[in-house]
This record gives structure tokens, sequence and C-alpha cells, in this order.
């Protein structure tokens, strides 16, 4: 995990993992602190699995904490101290920190029996490390997504039986008991909660259907009224494009006709729609995607890539209106 200053282009910090290790995810979780994930590839398996571990550095390379794992240290490393070791995984469910440096995670133990435990909610301090349990038991044993509303507590939650059907449950605010909004077994479609929009009730949602490609939705779990937003013709929907302030969506990522696939905007009149729709005019024959914002709304990152580019990044200043290369992948 390389960081890099937007107005020099130097890299400011440098995380680089051990052998058979990896970079599993990451999140900024202030604005000069960030958390990672580790994943590691063992024996025969191909791909790496995550560890369960969570780690912190600032974004000038100082501040490098373990914040959670089996290993146990205070320190990136690979030793394990079992006095402190958390036989556990931890799994970011908001990554927004609050005043006191805090951000809520589920913590999964590791069982003997080979059953899958539930998860318990927590807040990690993302400086220090330290666990304050007592959020609560999230009440999908197989779960596969889970929304935070803005007050930083789960409010949507999808995920498997043991028989593995799909379901999506509601955590009911009055009551605050989960409610059932769909049992696969009943409806015969998944649905994939994705993010909230901006009233912070509905939310978008992936369906899946047999027969048919995934599509778009949006739901009330309040009043479970559902609005198609778009249905693809050949292939099922991407990801979301989300506005600059990352409280609502304006597109959707979809991959009908063109091979290099492109996005149907469903706000077209949002800012973030017409500077997408003029960063595509600027690459003929490639994808342009903005990937994130600066909290002013000024810059934004843009991934370019196609067939024949693995991908080139650059930085758009609004009030420049120019775009200048920040990185080549390769």
């Amino acid at each position: 995990l390389v960081i890099l200053d937007r107005a020099t282009n130097k890299m400011t910090a440098n995380i680089t993992p051990q052998k058979g290790q990896y970079i599993n995810q990451y999140w900024w979780v202030s604005d000069n602190r960030i958390v990672l994930s580790m994943a590691e590839k063992e024996g025969g398996f191909a791909t790496p699995f995550s560890t369960g571990e969570l780690f912190g550095i600032n974004a000038d390379g100082g501040g490098k904490k373990y914040l959670f794992g089996y290993r146990g240290d205070q320190e990136l490393g690979s030793r394990i101290n079992r006095a402190t070791a958390n036989y556990a995984s931890a799994y970011v469910l908001e990554h927004d920190a609050d005043a006191e440096g805090n951000i809520l995670v589920g913590i999964q133990n590791w069982g003997t029996t080979g059953e899958v435990q539930f998860m318990e909610m927590a807040r990690l301090n993302v400086l220090s490390g330290a666990l304050k349990k007592g959020g609560g038991r999230l009440p999908i044993r197989y779960y596969d997504n889970v929304l935070v509303d803005r007050g930083k507590k789960a409010r949507i939650i999808s995920g498997q039986t043991a028989e593995r059907y799909s379901q999506l449950l509601y955590k009911n605010p009055n009551t605050s008991e989960w409610v059932n909004i769909n049992d696969e077994r009943v409806t015969n479609r998944v649905i994939e909660p994705l993010e909230f929009s901006k009233d912070g009730v509905e939310f978008y949602a992936r369906v899946h259907e047999s027969g048919k490609p995934a599509y778009l939705v949006r739901l009330n779990p309040e009043t479970r009224k559902e609005t198609v937003i778009h249905v693809p013709e050949t292939a099922d929907i991407g990801d979301l494009l989300r506005s600059a302030d990352d409280q609502d969506a304006y597109a959707v990522e979809s991959f009908d006709g063109s091979g290099r696939g492109g996005f149907v905007y469903f706000n077209a009149e949002a800012p973030e729609a017409k500077l997408s729709k003029k960063l595509i005019s600027q690459f003929p024959g490639e994808l342009a995607a903005v990937n994130s914002y600066s909290r002013d709304g000024r810059y934004a990152t843009v991934f370019v890539h196609s067939d024949v580019n693995p991908g080139e990044y650059y930085v758009y200043d609004r009030d420049a209106g120019k775009l200048s290369k920040s990185v080549v992948v390769r």
C-alpha cells in the first residue's frame, strides 16, 4: 500500500507485506489515518484468504499499529504474542471514525466445531486498538453485506441460512428488532443491499432472479415499496457511482452493448454525472470512472482503462478544469 501526496506526487507512506501476505482492503478512517486488512496465501490455496487482522497507519507513514488479530503484536510484524492475541477475525462495518477515533467493526470468534460463529459488533479505536464490546449480535451467521445508517448503527444485513437460502433483514429503529424483508424461499429472489440513498431510509439493491440479469432497485424497508431503477438487457449490473459527499448514488456500471462497459445515469442532472460524461468523452475507446472526491469536491481521482490499457489514474481539478496523470498501473 503506497500513499502519495497529491500536490507533489511523492510517496509519504509505504506498507510492504511479508512473503505470502497481501493487502486485502484499506479505508481512510479520518483525514490522516488509514486502516487496512491483511490476506495470506498458504499451501495449495491459489487465492489469498483474509486473516481477520487490522492495521493502522498515518498518511505520513507514522503511527503504525497492529490493531487487532491473532498475532497480538503492537507493531507490524509476524511474531505471535499469545498473551494479547485475539483468536477472532475483525471486519470493518463503518469506516468513518468518530471524534474519539472509534470505528464500527464486527468480531467473529474462531470456533472449534467448524461452524461459523455469529458476529458481535464492537467499537475499535484506530489509534490504540482498544476494543469496546457490547454492540449486539448480527442475526445472520453467514452474512454477505451490512449497511450502517448515519447514526453508525447496523440497519440492513443480508446473508444466507445454513441451507444456503438468501435473507435480507432490517432493524426497526423503534423496536430494535430485526425484521425479515426478503426470504429467497418465499420470493425466489436474492436482494443484495448496496448503499443507502440520500434520505437515509431507502437503499439501493441488486436483485437476482433466475433467468434474467441482475438489476437495480431502490427499496424502502419500512413500507416495502420497491422502485426499479435499471434493468439491463444482457449482463448483470456492476457497481454504483457515488456523489462527491458520499450521501447518494447517481449512476450504475453497465456491461450491455459495448465490451468496455459504461454507465447508466439515473440522476443525469447531478454535477458528478455531468463530470463523468465529460471525462468519458476525452478517452475514446476507454472507460473513465470517477473513483473518489476530495472533501470539498474540488479534486476527483479518475481511473481510465480498456482491454489494451491495464489502467491509469488521473487527478481532475474542478477549478482549473483539467486532468493530470498520477499513477500508471502495470
